[in-house]
């Protein structure tokens, strides 16, 4: 059932509210709606109650009110069901939560909260689970892959040995020598976000706060 009114403009709280029944994260209603966040945040949190200034975003908002079923996003596995998946495959039946976690670029107790708590994944390993999914979907034991997906004579344990490479390459090239035997991933800082960012604006702020100190009268003693 539809719940934005007939009698007024399609608002920026709707967004939230569509993005609310959909039951999905923010970035992903910036996907389904073709919005920066920057824009995200100037309809849904500075102007929830004004108007949508793009008419068209307003149309969509409305048709994705009335059809909910028409879903944009992909249907996203959950890990347990990739994870069993992966168990399904001959040499990997034994394949433990830790060693779950980190192929996925996660710390090592990470899947112990998906796989028994119901813990929530973040937006990249949720995205890394279809992928993973869709190609074990689209692949078999005998490496003969359906015709509709170009995983060229892929079969099931190659696409998840590809996996384990790839994440032991990147856990190297990060620091960690050897992925599985330390268990972890390892942290690399981040730029600090207090830093002033050098651009044309930050220049020109910069030099307007100099002239302005500049032409402050001295303290007398």
């Amino acid at each position: 059932m539809a719940f934005i009114p007939n009698d007024r403009p399609v608002l920026g709280k709707d967004l939230d509210a569509i993005r609310q029944s959909y039951g999905i994260t923010t970035t992903d209603a910036c996907f389904l709606f073709g919005l920066s966040m920057t824009r995200w945040m100037h309809a849904v949190r500075r102007d929830p109650d004004l108007p949508l200034a793009d008419t068209s975003l307003a149309v969509l908002a409305r048709f994705m009110d009335k059809y909910p079923e028409l879903y944009l996003l992909p249907k996203f596995p959950e890990p347990s069901d990739v994870f069993e998946k992966i168990r399904g495959v001959k040499g990997y039946d034994e394949l433990n939560s830790r060693h779950f976690s980190l192929i996925l670029g996660a710390e090592s107790t990470a899947a112990n909260r998906w796989l028994k708590q119901g813990g929530r994944q973040s937006p990249s390993v949720v995205r890394l689970l279809w992928h993973i999914n869709e190609a074990l979907d689209h692949t078999n034991p005998r490496g003969k892959p359906k015709a509709d997906v170009g995983l060229s004579g892929v079969s099931q344990k190659e696409v998840i040995n590809e996996l384990f490479e790839m994440a032991k390459l990147e856990a190297s090239l990060r620091g960690t020598v050897d992925l599985f035997k330390e268990g972890r991933w390892q942290v690399i800082k981040q730029i600090d976000r207090v830093r002033v960012r050098d651009t044309k604006r930050s220049r020109a702020m910069a030099a307007k706060k100099a002239a302005a100190t500049a032409t402050e009268p001295e303290a007398v003693d």
